[in-house]
């Protein structure tokens, strides 16, 4: 009776680099939300270069997770699903449509994450428009949300 292999360890931790993000893109400061479930990442405030009191990415981040979820169909990945984490730059109208096609980050490591990468890129491209409050536009007109699985 043989035991299935170890499942490989990651390489190297990817590590946020939000001030080449925002060069890159755009001069604005991007929030990070991490979707995982039913809770965002409590943090959201800290991937802000300048934190401000006005963050209300708690209330609008809830609301845009919801709406991606209602229809991604999410690759079943075992294990290795527990590891994985995907970023993108995202961009919206007022009216809640897509400015742009969302910038992926980071380049995915293994042929699993490449498809769970895809997969929520074709979600969020597929669920707009968002419906999120008009009152915090200048919030969520930029942001780079974490789609992740891992648990925290």
């Amino acid at each position: 009776m043989s035991h299935p292999p170890e499942p490989a360890k990651p390489k190297k931790e990817y590590t946020f680099d939000q001030s080449k993000m925002a060069a890159l893109l755009d001069k604005r400061d991007p929030s990070r939300q991490s979707i995982t479930g039913e809770t965002l990442n409590s943090n959201a405030a800290l991937g802000l270069a300048k934190g401000t009191a006005s963050d209300n990415s708690s209330t609008w981040g809830k609301m845009f997770q919801r709406q991606v979820e209602r229809c991604w169909k999410k690759p079943y990945g075992g294990i290795e699903a527990q590891q994985t984490e995907a970023v993108f730059a995202i961009r919206l109208k007022r009216d809640g449509t897509l400015e742009g096609m969302p910038v992926p980050e980071g380049t995915p490591a293994t042929p699993y994450l490449r498809v769970y990468q895809e997969s929520a890129l074709r979600a969020i491209i597929e669920c707009q428009p968002y419906n999120l409050p008009a009152a915090y536009f200048e919030e969520w007109k930029y942001f780079a949300p974490v789609f992740t699985e891992r648990k925290t």
